[in-house]
């Protein structure tokens, strides 16, 4: 079973294929950086790296070898997920007039990443604030199958 609570993932430990993952510790910050480092350069990429112990991160693990020394990570950060309530065609096309005010609304939370599913016309016309705002596109496309 999970924990529920923050307090309950203090102490929370699983082993998994020879791995041990914990809750990190702000004392584990220098061990992190170092994979984030190389995962940077195995990959080829700058990766930039959010505040592990704040908003919008809810929760961050790192895995031990058995030796005890970090090996990898996950993270779980908050993100926003767009969605339409209706299907009035005006409602989709005046969406992007909103794109200003909604990108600085979620930038204003920190949060940085939006998910939306939407007709490509109104994602065009809500592009521009959201880039304006410092997002970028990382997707063409998503698929969704809503159920």
């Amino acid at each position: 079973m999970s924990p529920s609570g923050e307090e309950s993932w203090r102490e929370w430990r699983r082993e998994s294929e020879g791995l041990v993952w914990r809750a990190a510790l702000p004392a584990d910050l220098s061990a992190i950086k170092r994979v984030w480092k190389a995962k940077a350069r195995i990959l080829g990429v700058k990766c930039t790296m959010p505040d592990l112990f704040a908003w919008p991160v809810i929760l961050t693990l790192v895995a031990e070898d058995q030796r005890g020394r970090i090996v990898d990570g996950v993270f779980l950060e908050a993100s926003v997920d767009v969605t339409k309530l209706g299907a009035n065609p005006n409602g989709f096309a005046s969406l992007g007039g909103l794109a200003d005010e909604l990108a600085h609304f979620v930038s204003t939370r920190k949060i940085r990443r939006i998910t939306a599913a939407m007709p490509e016309s109104v994602s065009e016309k809500m592009a521009g604030g959201l880039i304006k705002a410092g997002f970028r596109r990382l997707a063409l496309a998503l698929w969704d199958r809503w159920t």
